[in-house]
């Protein structure tokens, strides 16, 4: 990756958490690429509950107003906005916390708990994950998390 490209990447994200913040959501990626006709700026998003669509247009909204300010690449770039989208695994503790109340499969290698674990993420604090299994609650060391997955309900 170009030493210009890395500069804008660390630049973009400080303007793009503070403008994620504002919106209840947080900053998990931003991407940067170059075409034909100037700079693609992939931003993704998430917050608890999820990210609509109207978090990712104020975001891309304000993140285009300070960029068009700036005279960011002489005006030619595209953003795009998105949630992480279903298939993204979870493994940080944010990641969790911001699924709460969100049915997962959990492969772990905790010992004496059967993995996978498929149950609802009911709290994630100090290191430990719980999920509603089965009518009990399991905790699980986030150290001995290997991968989760959510689930999707179909109504």
């Amino acid at each position: 990756m170009n030493i210009e490209i890395e500069k804008d990447i660390e630049r973009l994200s400080g303007i793009a958490e503070n403008i994620s913040d504002a919106n209840d959501a947080e900053l998990l990626e931003l991407k940067i690429g170059v075409t034909k006709r100037g700079r693609s700026i992939n931003l993704i998003i998430d917050s608890v509950g999820g990210v609509n669509i109207q978090t990712c247009v104020k975001v891309s909204k304000g993140l285009k107003a300070i960029l068009i300010e700036e005279e960011y690449a002489d005006g030619n770039f595209k953003i795009e906005v998105s949630s992480p989208g279903i298939d993204r695994p979870l493994s940080e503790e944010g990641d969790f916390r911001r699924k709460t109340g969100r049915m997962i499969t959990l492969w772990h290698t905790e010992e004496d708990i059967e993995s996978p674990v498929e149950g609802v993420i009911k709290l994630v604090s100090n290191g430990v994950l719980s999920i509603e299994a089965s009518e009990e609650i399991i905790n699980i060391k986030m150290e001995k998390v290997d991968k989760a997955k959510l689930l999707v309900a179909i109504r």
